[in-house]
């Protein structure tokens, strides 16, 4: 394998490890907002935000790949 694929293949799994981690943190901060650190509002909306802007990214990331295969190849 050369190193052009490798080095997509590794964005493409940290994208979508990025994924993961930040709809997983939505997930317990939206089903269970008392069982994590911040207990004020503004924490839990700063904490809520911050996580989907993460999974935004990641996304955005993965979508740009999908797109333009031919920059990669």
């Amino acid at each position: 394998m050369n190193f052009k694929k490798r080095a997509v293949e590794a964005l493409t799994t940290k994208a979508k490890a990025d994924v993961a981690a930040a709809a997983a943190s939505l997930s317990i901060m939206l089903d269970n907002p008392a069982g994590i650190g911040d207990h004020s509002t503004s924490d839990l909306h700063n904490n809520l935000n911050d996580s989907l802007q993460a999974l935004a990214d990641a996304e955005g990331r993965l979508e740009t790949l999908q797109r333009n295969p031919s920059l990669f190849d």
